[in-house]
């Protein structure tokens, strides 16, 4: 209902942007974007519908379809001669979808939609037997994330047919079983993501951090990476760690309850190297046969990530070396790590991830290690007798500290380990206070303080914008000396146009199989989004038509929360392709350096804007885009111009 009241207002003013902020938020809070991913995997799909067809070939033709999101493995069961068919979904959002994608294949009547979890399911309330076959796909890059085991334990105890008489059909899920394998890996990617990195890696951070150890606070059991995307190399052969059958409810109680784990998995390295990580993936049995693979070197393009277990400091192994390898199933989640050579070190301590990003931000440190320079050298002359460093970590503020005595008030989120940090680096610590950002906005909005230099953290690692910093812009400045300096002063947003079937995919149904033999694509499309936000473009594949440029620049020391700010600019095409995205990001000037957030060791992602329908261009043409500003969101449009 709140969707039709945004598209009301779009209908009115397409330009109104808290219309199109607030209905691409309900969008993203409604649809999973990895739907889009899924449903263009076509060899996934294919897979699925093969196996569907061999169980009911069989004789399977009462179904269950749990998880169902748009109904597509029903729409197959329905299509391959299933007599009963239900499909449940703990999502209105998508039973909606369902419903909507069954009406348009004239199915509704075929297929029953259940509104629930499927351990609600009753009997005969819901369904009014057991049935033959479940099929769902319930599984994450880890196999067990989306609570698999829980999920078909309970269906075998009260949802599928356990009817053991020789002359009848017993029931049977799908997938048939599933094999993970599990290999170590060295990825300076992911290691830049999670601790900080040093002088193990011949690396010279201006912060020393020597004595203590950092890395990234977990907020959940494993982290996904597309390694087929990602400079990594293995350090071993991988080595199979589980199979589970999810035919056998015995043994899927026996994962669920860790009697599955293994305690000591002995791998031998192939290669020297760091290791930063355990990557795992899996094998989908679907039947006996049919197998899809999220393996990162398997010749079939997959929907699924790999999980990515990342380790909290730098590991070095020889090659020939043994490591062992601890694997287990926590409360129905895999875990992993390495027993014999992380042991525990004094001084390990976890921060947010984004400050883990921010100090191994090497371009960046250097950019303040030449302004420290010339400002010792009277090359560059600002007052610095008080600073405020709104940074993730307070690199700049702790220098003009160490340097020239200024007194800094930081927020970074640590505790006592931050007087460790000053210690080690030879700053005074009565000099740096740090205090949480609350007590800074009180600090802002009190105007208790007036301050020389005010850094300002103005892009989150997802390559947005800061709210919480950019709102507080009125505070800050009047927080600033009047001869004070705002670091940065201007926002430059940065573009190129591109053609990217990666972007496409990620972003929109376009598999023609789902928008002809099976009408599905309009209506789960209804919730795409043009925006693609923690995008990181050296990991993407597309084509330049453009060369990067500049559409326009956000003045800081001016810009109000209220106002559109509007960029214009003609942009010539410089080679042929489908325009189908805008990829951005940001950059600003410190004294005569340019800081980017477009580096190969940025702490922040990138973003794009999707543009659709696609606009074909030819070497030569020109392209108008138009930028909006409003309230930390950034909204494009485009148009071709006539020769």
């Amino acid at each position: 209902e709140a969707s039709q009241y945004f598209q009301l207002a779009l209908r009115v003013n397409n330009e109104y942007l808290p219309a199109h902020r607030n209905l691409y938020n309900l969008f993203n809070e409604s649809v999973e974007r990895w739907h889009f991913r899924m449903l263009n995997d076509d060899n996934r799909n294919q897979c699925f519908r093969k196996a569907i067809s061999n169980k009911i070939q069989k004789g399977h033709n009462s179904i269950l379809d749990i998880g169902t999101g748009t109904g597509l493995l029903s729409i197959y069961a329905k299509i391959e001669g299933a007599k009963k068919i239900y499909a449940c979904d703990y999502s209105e959002t998508m039973i909606d979808i369902a419903n909507q994608v069954m009406f348009s294949n004239n199915m509704l009547r075929n297929i029953a939609l259940i509104p629930k979890l499927s351990n609600k399911i009753s009997i005969p309330e819901d369904i009014p037997d057991r049935c033959s076959l479940v099929v769902t796909e319930t599984v994450d890059a880890a196999i067990f994330g989306e609570k698999i085991l829980q999920t078909i334990i309970h269906a075998w105890e009260h949802l599928i047919l356990l009817n053991k008489n020789i002359d009848c059909i017993s029931g049977e899920v799908i997938p048939h079983r599933a094999t993970l394998y599990i290999t170590p890996i060295q990825c300076l990617q992911i290691a830049r993501m999670n601790y900080v990195i040093g002088r193990e890696r011949l690396i010279d951070n201006l912060i020393k951090l020597n004595k203590i150890k950092l890395f990234s606070r977990k907020t959940e059991p494993y982290d996904t990476e597309n390694l087929r995307l990602i400079d990594h190399y293995w350090l071993s052969d991988p080595k199979e760690i589980f199979q589970i059958n999810f035919n056998d409810v015995l043994e899927l109680k026996q994962y669920l309850n860790g009697e599955k784990n293994i305690e000591e998995l002995s791998v031998k390295c192939t290669k020297e190297g760091f290791i930063d990580a355990l990557a795992v993936w899996f094998d989908l049995y679907l039947d006996e046969n049919i197998v899809v693979s999220s393996s990162p070197k398997s010749s079939t393009k997959c929907c699924w990530d790999q999980a990515i277990f990342p380790l909290n400091k730098a590991y070095f192994v020889e090659e020939n070396s043994l490591i062992k390898i601890k694997v287990g199933c926590t409360n129905g989640e895999l875990t992993a790590s390495i027993t014999n050579i992380c042991k525990s070190v004094e001084n390990l301590i976890d921060v947010p991830q984004e400050i883990i990003r921010y100090l191994n931000c090497l371009s960046l440190q250097s950019i303040f290690r030449n302004v420290i320079n010339k400002m010792e050298n009277c090359h560059i002359q600002i007052n610095t007798s008080k600073v405020l460093d709104l940074s993730p970590f307070p690199t700049i503020g702790c220098l003009f500290a160490k340097h020239f005595n200024a007194d800094v008030t930081s927020i970074a989120e640590m505790n006592e380990q931050f007087q460790y940090i000053l210690d080690e680096n030879n700053i005074n610590k009565n000099k740096v206070e740090n205090i949480i950002w609350e007590d800074c906005k009180n600090l802002l909005k009190n105007s208790i303080a007036k301050f020389d230099v005010i850094v300002l953290n103005y892009i989150r690692c997802s390559g947005e914008f800061n709210e919480d910093i950019i709102n507080y812009l009125h505070n800050i400045r009047q927080a600033l000396k009047p001869s004070g300096l705002l670091i940065p002063s201007h926002i430059n947003i940065c573009c190129k146009l591109v053609d990217s079937y990666q972007l496409y995919n990620e972003s929109e149904v376009i598999n023609p199989l789902l928008m002809t033999e099976i009408n599905l694509a309009m209506h789960i499309n209804r919730y795409k989004v043009p925006y693609h936000i923690d995008l990181k473009m050296d990991e993407s594949i597309y084509k330049n038509l453009s060369v990067p440029f500049t559409i326009g620049s956000l003045n800081i020391e001016n810009l109000t929360l209220e106002e559109n700010v509007i960029f214009e600019k003609k942009i010539e095409i410089i080679e042929e392709g489908s325009l189908n995205a805008i990829l951005y990001w940001f950059s600003y000037d410190l004294f005569e350096y340019k800081v980017s957030t477009n580096v190969i060791d940025s702490y922040t992602n990138q973003c794009a804007w999707l543009i659709s329908p696609r606009i074909e261009v030819t070497k030569s043409d020109v392209i108008k885009i138009r930028a909006i500003y409003h309230k930390c969101f950034l909204y494009f449009s485009v148009e071709k111009c006539e020769r």
